[in-house]
């Protein structure tokens, strides 16, 4: 039998576009391969999740990591049916978001792979959001919020100014869901897990059983994990997740213009900049690195910097000085691991699995931070491999939906 020349080219063409994504994007941000930002999404087939888990190199440039995770991120954001949801967020609420603290909560961009503080808000089915800085416990911006996409299995986010009620205001048929997020400085009460809703949701399996629950906070961990009172029995999973870049109404991906994946860099430790000074420890530690030979003028805060001038000088920075303030998880050292440079933080024992393979350089005491063991650190620092992949969102986005069945089969 014959094949026409014609059959042979169609039936090549579409075998060119079903590849191992997962294979696809790692070779992408090693830099195997070429990216290119108008390829057809829709076009591809061979998606994996693990393409959302991708392990992304230190000084990998933005622009080139937004371009690899771009097929494999819409492409779970619709399989999961989470792109109505946030298309909802965009239409609804976009312009009262934006208000609140100057843009704290501005929206991302849907194919944003930053991970900002707003990115769980934006895609949780379930979401509760308030200002940071609210002059009452009343001030909030539209209560709970539950999408009209939402489908059994769901993810949550709260932020820590709601307290521990909203669980309790999840209508009836809303889903429970299985992924709750709290984001914030504050702590949180063990009443977050014994909730009556969370016990009495055991009626809602056949097995008398309430499904693993994954509970992540971004500076807080709990550590009670047992039976419920009611009868019903459940185990939970507790992770810390990045506070996350502030979005404050900026645009980081034109400020991220490729000079974060530049190694040479003018100053050796930014410590004069940008975060609150009236914490007691952070005045002791400013202190320890002024006594040795360091400049600490901390003169200008976060809020009276041009953000655009705070970009910059994260990007021209080897060390960024990040120490626990209301709590130990800040924004500071995921902006500067995004920028390129590396944060220099308080030790925490309940964060260490979420710093874990970053390059970050962990203190116990401030007065063994000299110019000489920056220097040793940064040059420990070049000679090792690093995977940034916890500091951008797909991965978070594949551990908050990794339960989630797809709506396709």
């Amino acid at each position: 039998m014959q094949v026409s020349a014609h059959c042979v080219v169609r039936t090549v063409a579409r075998a060119a576009v079903h590849i191992n994504m997962a294979e696809d994007v790692l070779g992408c941000l090693a830099g195997a391969s070429s990216c290119v930002p108008s390829r057809n999404c829709a076009a591809v087939t061979g998606f994996d999740r693990a393409c959302l888990s991708a392990a992304v190199p230190w000084r990998v440039p933005y622009a080139r990591i937004r371009c690899c995770f771009r097929c494999c991120l819409a492409h779970w954001q619709r399989r999961l049916g989470l792109d109505a949801g946030f298309d909802q967020w965009e239409r609804g609420q976009l312009s009262d978001i934006s208000k609140v603290n100057n843009g704290w909560w501005e929206l991302p961009a849907a194919s944003e792979v930053l991970y900002m503080h707003s990115s769980p808000f934006a895609w949780a089915p379930i979401r509760a959001l308030a200002p940071a800085r609210a002059p009452g416990p009343q001030q909030h911006l539209s209560g709970l919020e539950v999408a009209r996409a939402t489908r059994s299995g769901a993810f949550a986010a709260f932020s820590f100014a709601h307290g521990d009620d909203w669980l309790h205001e999840l209508p009836d048929s809303a889903p429970w869901p299985r992924v709750v997020i709290i984001a914030g400085d504050g702590g949180v009460s063990g009443r977050w897990l014994n909730h009556t809703r969370l016990q009495n949701s055991a009626s809602r399996h056949q097995d008398g059983q309430v499904d693993t629950m994954d509970w992540f906070f971004s500076n807080a961990r709990l550590k009670n994990e047992g039976p419920m009172r009611e009868g019903g029995t459940r185990k939970v999973i507790e992770a810390a997740v990045p506070r996350g870049v502030m979005s404050h109404g900026s645009n980081w991906s034109l400020l991220l213009d490729g000079r974060e994946a530049l190694t040479h860099r003018a100053v050796a430790l930014n410590c004069g900049c940008c975060m609150g000074v009236d914490y007691a420890e952070r005045a002791l530690k400013l202190q320890a690195l002024r006594a040795n030979n360091f400049s600490c003028d901390t003169g200008g805060g976060r809020d009276k910097l041009p953000h655009d001038e705070y970009v910059h000088l994260l990007l021209e920075s080897r060390f960024i000085f990040s120490p626990a303030g209301h709590g130990h998880n800040n924004h500071r050292e995921w902006e500067a691991l995004v920028a390129g440079a590396v944060p220099v933080v308080d030790h925490s024992d309940d964060l260490a699995e979420l710093w874990r393979g970053l390059p970050m350089v962990q203190v116990r005491d401030w007065s063994t931070v000299t110019p000489a063991f920056l220097e040793s650190e940064w040059k420990r620092m070049q000679r090792q491999s690093w995977d940034l992949k916890k500091a951008y969102w797909p991965y978070w986005f594949g551990r908050f939906s990794h339960h989630m069945a797809s709506l396709e089969t």
